[in-house]
């Protein structure tokens, strides 16, 4: 080998160890959107089953919002099915719940949104769009609260959903869903 070649090989086997290095620091996620308050890893891990309630919206709508009062079930439902879609993806069992129906086992999943922006897309200037609120997780038999967070979940600015509020809301749905998944497949050292 000369010279250039030496060189190159050092460079490649950097770089893979360097990639390395970045994937396997990835690959042990964390919560994305969600600053956790109660984080009981060791009970939520205890969990045979997971029940996700329907999305609750607990803020006082904007007047100027292009959602009519007719749509509004329809969009919220829409957006909560979606979340409870994307954490049925977790390793562990995830049951959906409908509304006003409990889980007497297992761990009960629990989204309120207290604030939502719905952003906008117009070329030059767009806003992804935003959902605030409370994740909480409580074990069914006792009632005890197992994780408790808050979230900060933007929407989107990527792709076909940019172009609607519904789409960038329901991105924004779905990355906090994305962090139950976390949650249920977390696995302790």
């Amino acid at each position: 080998m000369n010279t250039t070649q030496v060189g190159a090989r050092r460079g490649a086997v950097a770089a893979s160890l360097l990639l390395g290095a970045l994937l396997l620091t990835g690959c042990g996620g964390s919560l994305r959107v969600t600053t956790a308050e109660v984080d009981d890893a060791a009970a939520i891990a205890g969990q045979s089953a997971f029940h996700v309630k329907p999305v609750s919206y607990d803020f006082q709508r904007d007047p100027e919002w292009e959602i009519p009062d007719s749509d509004w079930p329809t969009k919220t439902s829409e957006w909560s099915n979606a979340f409870a879609g994307e954490c049925t993806n977790a390793d562990k069992t995830v049951y959906t719940l409908g509304p006003g129906a409990e889980a007497s086992e297992g761990a009960i999943v629990e989204f309120t949104v207290t604030d939502m922006n719905l952003g906008t897309y117009a070329y030059f200037y767009k806003s992804p769009g935003r959902v605030h609120g409370v994740l909480t997780i409580t074990e069914a038999k006792s009632g005890q609260v197992i994780f408790k967070g808050s979230v900060d979940s933007p929407g989107t600015t990527d792709g076909y959903d940019r172009f609607s509020y519904e789409g960038r809301i329901k991105v924004a749905h779905l990355r906090v869903a994305r962090d139950v998944e976390w949650l249920i497949n977390r696995k302790l050292d």
